[in-house]
This record gives structure tokens, sequence and C-alpha cells, in this order.
């Protein structure tokens, strides 16, 4: 038998051919698995609860007791003044529905227009209005305390509403100085009580009318709004708006309708579905609108306030 003689050099290739170990084949695996059937869960019966079933049930009825939209009214001790108010809310609720429906969630009635205030005149109220311009109500109080505090004179019966009041407990012995009072002093006494330049030549404006004019509170009883509005908006400092606020809170005029009043303003728009812009509603518009609620537009003002969250200070 022949033996092929092979050369060392390729011998030596196939041995190293021979010892390399070829690479493992991959194969992809099928990604996609069989398909399970989901298995369907009973569902659980929730377990009723007697006790809150009955509680949602209740809450869930609608009351068919009448809401009480003299909320409050007994607490006015005068007679005349609760009759007034129990009328007013009475005649508001029948000539518009809508604003019954107000009164009902007002949950409140317009007390503070019947109670005795800590003004003791209109000349104090208005004189506190001048303080209160463009500051905070908490900054106001502090001002005309102060100026009490300065400027006051001391009774002998201390008023019994800032007596009540522990803001107020500490001038309660004091009344608001008169307009011939407070001539005497100079604009620059005034300001050492906190006002500004201008609120304090407001203030002898306003003590000088009062002064000349021979005014108080007796005299302005026997005038109808439209003549006090008359004069006192002549006063510096003292405008439309201020007379609204003087004649419903102070005087407790029944018939007021403050058409200056932003928040009236809008809420009125949307009782009647009008426009609101710059310009409208005009105040004539909003006498037209508010004629069905006199001879009561103060009490439907108050309410309209209670609705809008308006705080008046």
């Amino acid at each position: 038998m022949a033996v092929t003689r092979r050369s060392p050099r390729l011998i030596s290739k196939i041995v190293a051919s021979l010892n390399q170990v070829s690479p493992t084949k991959t194969f992809k695996k099928n990604p996609s698995k069989p398909k399970l059937t989901p298995i369907k869960q009973k569902q659980k019966t929730p377990v009723k609860n007697p006790k809150t079933e009955n509680k949602i049930n209740e809450n869930s009825k609608v009351s068919l007791e009448p809401v009480n939209i003299f909320f409050g009214v007994e607490e006015i001790t005068d007679v005349e003044a609760r009759t007034k108010l129990v009328n007013a809310i009475d005649h508001l609720s029948k000539v518009d529905p809508k604003l019954k429906i107000v009164i009902e969630n007002s949950r409140k009635s317009p007390i503070e227009l019947f109670v005795k205030k800590t003004s003791e005149s209109a000349f104090e109220s208005l004189a506190r209005s001048i303080i209160s311009q463009q500051i905070s109500g908490k900054a106001a109080r502090s001002v005309y305390k102060k100026f009490m505090l300065k400027f006051g004179k001391k009774v002998e019966t201390p008023n019994l509403q800032k007596e009540q009041n522990p803001e107020f407990q500490e001038i309660s012995g004091l009344r608001f100085p008169y307009p011939k009072e407070i001539l005497k002093l100079q604009v620059e006494d005034i300001r050492t009580a906190g006002l500004s330049m201008r609120k304090a030549e407001y203030f002898l404006s306003l003590s000088t009318h009062f002064h000349n004019n021979n005014l108080n509170d007796s005299v302005f009883e026997s005038m109808t709004n439209e003549e006090i509005s008359k004069d006192l908006i002549q006063i510096k400092g003292i405008g439309q708006w201020t007379v609204d606020m003087l004649l419903m809170f102070h005087f407790e005029r029944l018939d007021v309708l403050p058409t200056l009043d932003l928040a009236i303003k809008k809420f009125m728009c949307a009782h009647f579905d009008v426009p609101f812009t710059k310009k409208t509603p005009t105040h004539n518009d909003m006498i037209e609108m508010a004629k069905p609620w006199e001879p009561y537009r103060s009490i439907a003002s108050w309410y309209m306030w209670r609705h809008q969250d308006t705080v008046l200070l």
C-alpha cells in the first residue's frame, strides 16, 4: 500500500483546523406564547350596611319642609323694626322667585341694619368712612381708635355697643368730637392720629359743612334720601356710595339701591341676565330692574352682598 507523504507544514494546518471548535448555532425562540383563556372571577356581592344605606337614602331625599326665610329675625328686640324686616323679606320673596332662593340659601337675615351702631351720629359715621378709604378694615379701626384716644371727649355713660366690642372697650367712655371741636385742630394735629394729609383735609371739610349748616341727625331724619344725598356729596371726600351706606346702615332707610357698588352691579347682571360691561348697566338701568323690589331695595342689596360674600367694613 502506497503511503502518501505529506509535508509537515500541511499536517500542522490540518491539525489546527481539527482543534477549532465550531460555533454553536442559536435558534430564535418563538415569541408568541399560547393564548390562555382568562378565568372569569365571580364578582363579590357587596354587603349592605343598613345604617349607611338608610343614611344615604335620607340625604338623597328632597326636603318637603318649608325653608325659614326669616332666619335670625327674632334677635331684633325692637318690635317695629322686626315687623319691618319681616314685611320686607316676605315682599321680596313673593315678587322675585329667584331672589327668594338667594334669601333661603343665605341662612341669615340683615339684622345689622336694625341694631344700634358703634357710631353715635351721622357725622361720626361719615368721618369713619373717610378714615376707611383705601385701607384695610383692620387698619381703619386702628386709626379710628387712635383718633378717639387723642381727641375723644369723656362721657359719663359709656357707649354700650363699644363696651361690648373687645376691640373698642378702651374707647367706650369717649364720644367722637363735635364738628366745632375738630375745627379747632390743625391738619398736622389730625395727622398725628395716623390720617394722611388729604384725609385730614377731608375731616376739616366735613366739620365745616356740618358746623356751618347746623346739621345733625335730627335734621337728617326729616329729609328724603335724595335731599340727604344732594347735601352731603358737596363735601370733599364724600361720594354717593358713602352716602348710600350712611342711609342704609345709620339711618336704616329701607329703600336704597347703591348703583355704584360693583358687587351689586355684577349680581343684578347675572340675576336679570343682562351684559356687564364698563358702561352697562347704567344707573337708570339698575333702577328700572330693581323696581319690583321697592320699597325694600336696601334689604335686597344686603342679600346680594351676602350672596357675593361681600364684607362691609
